[in-house]
């Protein structure tokens, strides 16, 4: 698409379309992929439909930042072939010592993509590479594709691939079916198989899709994270993600909490694939990661025409212990600050008994960070009101359920009208939220990320009305921060 083109449409104001989440300026987009840090640029690649606004066959669209905010859109990176299919998801990695040969004694980009023959040639999937010598402009496949072939097994896709320094190897982790795969090599274009992952493990709900591999430290032990999505049968309904902790020496990973209990990564129904950077630099000491905020229950019905599909805000990822149970924690990054235009600050706000807190004639997109004490009897709702339209967030510390309640804003999808989003909550004498809302989506860091909700939302307006209804005694909104956030599609696309 020309700049001229551009210029001529009125993009990124139309009706629902994302203000501070990454969006393709048309056309189909799900899954992220290749998400690499490189020359001061963060790279994001994506599953893509060119040419239709419905899933079809896959590319690689690709966008970069210098501030996870701001995304100039590139060329596509990856297209279908004759010979080996469409270009499902995968990694990138950062070749810097030219393992691969592809870059003459200089660092370059990697493509590591799951090609897929449509059902009528077979359906086989394996993996091949594709590399970059113009910092990741333009892309040339690799003579010898597939790196790994694949004879029978009907779900074999989508691999996450990193530098292992103890073992001086590349590692690939990859799903098989109701598994994952472990490899190693030497050169990213040789691979030998380590060992699997997942057999009665975790939920098996669907086929297991987008894996995501890599340590995070807590206190003086580094784990290990391995992510996997399933495609049905998660915590909200339809698809979703789930997490695995554990060990791992290079060749093979072990779980080391508790295999009967599923750790979903969100309550919400809208988050799923995540993956998280590469190379991200040492210095910043975090690992970040984003998804596709949809669900294959109703993906391709979601109610926008010139663009479907968009990102969730980047979110930054820390490990906590708690009863002894190591558990994954998510929290939005503090880029997201520098959107910030416009504040309202509050502290020991009462909300009296039946009584009401108003704040009116918001306009979204916004951010809204608050801490509520709670009693026994405390009991209240959130309402997000949108001028006729309302989005129900509701509490009841005699059951310690937070529930989000969005079927005033599913514009006729029946998956979403018809399912709340049920969060269950420890013990505590307050309760943190720390919200996104966009004009058609919602996430909710619940008590400094230890839960999230993420969740389309679609209101037929874009200023609220902010509503804090007591349903119970009295309550302490002990502080309350309200940020209007400006558009990052505001100067450039």
């Amino acid at each position: 698409m020309t700049e001229k083109t551009l210029k001529n449409r009125d993009y990124y104001k139309e009706k629902y379309r994302p203000q501070i989440h990454f969006s393709p300026v048309e056309n189909w987009m799900n899954d992220p992929n290749g998400l690499v840090y490189y020359k001061e640029k963060y790279h994001l690649f994506y599953q893509y439909h060119p040419y239709s606004n419905v899933w079809g066959p896959m590319h690689w669209g690709h966008a970069i930042s210098t501030d996870l905010l701001h995304w100039q859109h590139l060329p596509i990176a990856l297209d279908p072939d004759k010979k080996n299919g469409m270009a499902f998801s995968g990694t990138a990695v950062v070749d810097f010592h030219n393992s691969s040969g592809f870059f003459k004694d200089k660092s370059g980009l990697v493509l590591i993509y799951t090609s897929t023959l449509p059902d009528s040639a077979g359906g086989h999937q394996q993996q091949c590479i594709a590399y970059s010598q113009d910092d990741g402009l333009t892309w040339q496949k690799y003579k010898s594709n597939p790196v790994i072939k694949n004879k029978s097994k009907k779900d074999f896709r989508d691999p996450k691939v990193f530098w292992h320094q103890q073992t001086n190897k590349w590692i690939m982790v990859l799903v098989a079916g109701d598994r994952v795969e472990f490899y190693n090599s030497s050169n990213l274009r040789e691979w030998k198989y380590l060992s699997e992952f997942g057999q009665n493990r975790g939920s098996h709900g669907g086929v297991w899709e987008c894996p995501d591999f890599f340590p995070l430290q807590l206190k003086n032990h580094k784990y290990w994270i391995l992510k996997v999505d399933v495609q049905q049968g998660a915590y909200a309904g339809g698809s979703g993600g789930q997490y695995f902790i554990g060990e791992f020496n290079g060749y093979d990973f072990v779980e080391i909490n508790d295999f009967n209990q599923v750790n979903w990564l969100d309550c919400g129904q809208d988050f799923y694939a995540a993956q998280s950077w590469n190379e991200l630099p040492e210095n910043s000491g975090r690992k970040i990661w984003l998804a596709w905020m949809s669900n294959w229950d109703y993906a391709n019905q979601v109610p926008t025409n010139i663009w479907k599909g968009a990102m969730s805000i980047p979110r930054y990822l820390e490990l906590t212990k708690e009863k002894n149970i190591i558990s994954l924690v998510q929290k939005p990054v503090k880029e997201l600050e520098d959107l910030r235009c416009k504040e309202y600050i509050y502290k020991d706000l009462s909300v009296k008994k039946k009584g009401n807190l108003y704040f009116h004639n918001l306009k979204n997109p916004l951010e809204i960070d608050t801490a509520i004490s709670l009693d026994e009897n405390t009991k209240f709702d959130i309402i997000f009101e949108f001028k006729g339209n309302n989005l129900n967030l509701s509490y009841d510390n005699n059951t310690r359920q937070l529930i989000l309640d969005r079927k005033d804003l599913s514009d006729g999808i029946n998956s979403i009208s018809k399912t709340k989003q049920i969060t269950n909550l420890d013990n505590n004498n307050q309760i943190k939220l720390h919200i996104f809302i966009d004009w058609s989506s919602i996430e909710i860091f619940i008590n400094e990320g230890k839960k999230v909700i993420t969740a389309l939302i679609f209101p037929e307006k874009v200023k609220l009305d902010l509503n804090f209804k007591n349903d119970g005694n009295s309550f302490l909104i002990n502080n309350l921060k309200i940020y209007e956030l400006e558009s990052i599609w505001k100067n450039s696309y």
